[in-house]
């Protein structure tokens, strides 16, 4: 007998056996791989970290000789586990996401200073650029920032940021010269009262229940709340020109087309 015969029978013998005590021999394994699970993992880590090349180059070339049959396995895969891998992702995603959020967080709190300087001294540079590309953000959506506007409004971070808004604007209007005070009251019920109203920059008319009494020159800015200092002008009017000093704020609407404006 050849050698090559003796081996074929030894191995016939041997898979012969396996099959009579195949699920007493994977009881016995699973019972071992419990029992021996740190010391399974650490010799899979050292035999890893010793032959290292030897495993990637054969990773290599089994994907390379098998590349239709892996790529058939994971498409039966993928269709077999769609909601198992679904979950895994959105799961994963959502891992990510925190951690990222967390890094950036960690991240803004060791450089505040230096990033808030960054972005003045960036804003300060592209002005103009910036409000050119906010105002034509804003007028292609318009009707979408409006909308997502109100419903974060609504929610609890939304009202107790209009709170501390508020709060902040009554500190100022404490602080800045108040004139005629009855008389601004007088004018505000007149136009409330109001079916139609004009607003001061755009020009349209609205509802009074759809404007404000706005301060020319705001009330950060050193503006008075006086008559000379109130016009009424639109939410959208008055939400977006903010802060700003007249001057900055009519160079910005007057470089916009009135017909999609406001």
């Amino acid at each position: 007998m050849t050698p090559e015969e003796k081996r074929e029978k030894r191995n016939a013998y041997l898979r012969n056996r396996y099959a009579q005590k195949r699920d007493e021999l994977l009881i016995k394994q699973r019972e071992y791989v419990k029992l021996n699970k740190e010391k399974i993992a650490d010799y899979k880590k050292n035999y890893a970290t010793k032959n290292k090349k030897e495993i990637a180059e054969y990773k290599a070339n089994y994907a390379k000789l098998n590349k239709e049959k892996i790529s058939q396995y994971m498409i039966n895969y993928a269709v077999a586990n769609k909601e198992k891998l679904r979950n895994y992702y959105f799961q994963r995603r959502a891992l990510l996401d925190s951690q990222l959020k967390e890094k950036r967080k960690n991240y803004y709190a060791k450089n505040k200073v230096a990033m808030l300087e960054k972005q003045k001294a960036y804003y300060v540079k592209n002005k103009s650029e910036i409000s050119k590309r906010t105002s034509n953000y804003y007028a292609r959506n318009r009707i979408r920032i409006i909308e997502k506007t109100k419903e974060w409004g609504g929610t609890q971070k939304g009202k107790a940021v209009k709170i501390a808004t508020n709060s902040k604007r009554r500190a100022i209007k404490k602080l800045a010269k108040v004139i005629d005070e009855q008389k601004i009251k007088d004018w505000i019920k007149q136009w409330k009262s109001l079916i139609i109203v004009n607003c001061h920059w755009c020009k349209n008319q609205f509802a009074p229940s759809k404007c404000h009494a706005d301060h020319v020159m705001p009330l950060s800015k050193g503006g008075d709340h006086s008559m000379e200092n109130l016009v009424i002008a639109c939410a959208s009017c008055n939400h977006r020109k903010n802060a700003k000093t007249p001057d900055d704020w009519i160079k910005e609407i007057s470089k916009e087309p009135f017909a999609i404006r406001y």
